[in-house]
């Protein structure tokens, strides 16, 4: 019973206390120590000792119900090991249409191989499962149907719009034990004789996309960015916080809170550019499929040397052949007038198989 050994504490201090006042000066004396400081030495001592022991009965506790876990589990668990459970329990728990998917998405169009994935990769803790292996992370997605054509700016005076499905992700992370986060990473590759534009940013509002960089993949691109996290603190949170402000402070602090959230959605836009080579270049749907030496020049001339749209865009009305023959001329021209003597030697003549075709 806990009351006797309480009672049998409360006797041991009682006893011990009655001999310090026998060996000990009297409080009062002129001495360098009296009985006062000696029991109170005393009892601090003991306090310590309770302490001690009240930890090490938890720490054996604690310790005993560890290898009871793991005995009836067979292993110990660490943060991969609660990640792989996390996704089995959202498995059983939601629907198939709201259970946490990997994100993973394949650049493509309808009817058309895919040129590169695009994906958020993580490495599980500690970088140790199946050898340091990335894996996919799981998030909770909701498709949505362009309503409004969306739209960012190329420079002060230039905007784009855009169209196309849009996805909303959200991210319930966890933490194990004192292990950190794993580090997450957004990852595109690009496949052989493909291409396409990737900008990264932060939605805005009214319909806006805010590009902080962009960059082309292509013929086997790959590029990994790393993902900074920044922990937002929720709204109980921030309301104790500023509960002892000023006036004046929490409405400046909710103000700040406000932009920070606006500006807290992460965002990639994908673009692919064969489509957009042939609107630009005014050739129907699917002309540059299966043209692949073509479609690399192009882009060259586009890209590294900047050549203009108009001296490459078809204005006639003739055949699918000729209209390519015309293009071919145009890249031709263009190559001519900058200078590029390497990339002039593809185009020797239309039976001789000027470009590859794939």
């Amino acid at each position: 019973d806990i009351n006797l050994f309480l009672a049998e504490q409360r006797k041991s201090i009682v006893d011990k206390c009655a001999e310090i006042e026998a060996s000990c000066p009297e409080e009062g004396a002129a001495v360098l120590v009296s009985s006062s400081e000696v029991r109170m030495l005393t009892m601090v001592a003991h306090t310590v000792s309770i302490g001690t022991h009240v930890h090490d009965g938890l720490n054996y506790i604690e310790a005993m119900l560890t290898q009871q876990l793991t005995a009836a589990i067979g292993k110990d668990v660490d943060g991969s090991d609660f990640d792989e459970y996390m996704i089995h329990h959202n498995k059983t728990l939601f629907k198939p249409e709201f259970a946490p998917t990997p994100f993973c998405y394949s650049v493509r169009r309808p009817g058309h191989a895919p040129d590169g994935t695009l994906s958020i990769e993580t490495c599980s803790s500690g970088g140790m499962k199946g050898g340091g292996q990335p894996v996919h992370m799981h998030t909770t997605v909701a498709v949505i149907d362009p309503a409004a054509p969306m739209s960012f700016a190329i420079n002060a005076s230039t905007r784009a719009s855009f169209t196309g499905v849009r996805y909303m992700h959200a991210l319930v992370a966890q933490q194990f034990g004192p292990e950190p986060p794993a580090p997450l990473a957004l990852v595109a590759r690009a496949r052989q004789f493909s291409s396409f534009l990737m900008l990264v940013g932060k939605m805005g509002a009214a319909q806006s996309f805010e590009p902080a960089a962009a960059i082309i993949l292509q013929n086997k691109d790959h590029l990994v960015i790393p993902l900074l996290l920044e922990q937002l603190p929720t709204a109980a949170a921030f309301r104790d916080a500023i509960e002892s402000l000023s006036p004046e402070q929490q409405a400046f602090a909710r103000a700040f809170r406000e932009m920070a959230l606006a500006s807290s959605v992460f965002g990639v836009c994908v673009i692919q550019l064969k489509p957009q080579l042939e609107k630009v270049l005014k050739l129907p749907a699917n002309s540059l499929t299966k043209e692949i030496r073509l479609t690399q020049d192009l882009l060259s001339l586009f890209i590294d040397y900047q050549v203009p749209t108009d001296l490459l865009t078809f204005d006639g009305n003739i055949s699918l052949d000729d209209r390519d023959w015309e293009l071919v001329n145009g890249a031709r021209a263009a190559v001519g007038t900058g200078g590029i003597a390497s990339a002039s030697a593809p185009y020797e003549g239309r039976g001789g198989g000027g470009y590859l075709r794939g």
